[in-house]
């Protein structure tokens, strides 16, 4: 009786905690000739950074699938692990999503990136889900993203974001920003460059701007500060705007203000 309540005990902390199995993959192709990268990406946690003097694409894959031996898992990612990096004419495409048919009912699957390119490509990102992070490029900067936090910093390029939910942060960038937002949080700041957004709920926040700045906003506050051109608030159905620091023209056609046309420098 003893031993088998001992038994139990030790088989416990095994049946609360399911397996985990773990694979990391890498990938690498040279930059030769290409001027674009195009990630298709699913669950998981994406992170670029652009760097000078790098002839080759290098791409860090860490794949977890939880609830999953070490046997079950080889097999799981031999029939549905789309895992591959491979030049399309100028562009590279890199390709990294679980496949939808399986035995296998694993309680999560997601695949980590990271991921070292030639400054200078352009990016664009079709990602599922997870955080999207990048930094560091030249060129221009496109995430389709379902959900997740979106950080991109440091781009001399022009960005745009279309994201179904989560927070955005978009910081020192040298180019147009274009935001379209369903719900989250938006940060944007340092910008040499136009910013547009167009959101549907969520706070906006969108400071030190040289360049014009317009605003279509559904719910959620507004605080515009320190911008070198033009305001425009196009749409806002409620929450608090706050504006500061404009040296053009500042246009509100929201319901607070509907029609309203100021030519100040300061508006609370």
């Amino acid at each position: 009786m003893r031993y088998s309540i001992f038994l139990v005990l030790i088989l416990l902390p095994a049946l609360a905690f399911p397996v985990a199995g773990q694979e990391t993959k890498e990938l690498e192709l040279s930059a030769g000739g290409i001027n674009t990268l195009l990630i298709q990406g699913g669950a998981g946690y994406l992170n670029l950074n652009g760097t000078g003097n790098l002839n080759e694409i290098e791409v860090t894959a860490n794949i977890l699938v939880e609830g999953l031996n070490p046997e079950d898992l080889r097999s799981f990612l031999e029939n549905n692990l789309l895992l591959d990096l491979k030049k399309k004419g100028k562009k590279a495409v890199l390709r990294a999503v679980f496949l939808r048919s399986s035995r296998f009912k694993p309680s999560e699957a997601k695949i980590d990136l990271f991921i070292r390119a030639p400054k200078q490509i352009d990016i664009k990102i079709d990602d599922a889900s997870g955080p999207v992070h990048g930094r560091g490029f030249t060129g221009n900067f496109e995430v389709y993203d379902g959900s997740g936090n979106i950080v991109i910093r440091d781009i001399m390029g022009r960005v745009r974001i279309w994201d179904a939910s989560g927070p955005i942060n978009v910081e020192t960038i040298t180019g147009n920003v274009d935001v379209r937002d369903g719900s989250g949080s938006i940060d944007i700041n340092v910008i040499k460059g136009d910013v547009n957004v167009t959101d549907t709920s969520g706070s906006i926040t969108i400071q030190d701007v040289d360049g014009h700045v317009r605003v279509s906003d559904g719910s959620g506050s507004i605080e515009i500060h320190d911008i070198s051109k033009s305001v425009s608030i196009l749409e806002s159905d409620s929450g608090e705007i706050s504006i500061e620091g404009v040296k053009g023209r500042i246009i509100r056609r929201d319901t607070n203000a509907p029609g309203e046309e100021i030519d100040t420098n300061d508006v609370e």
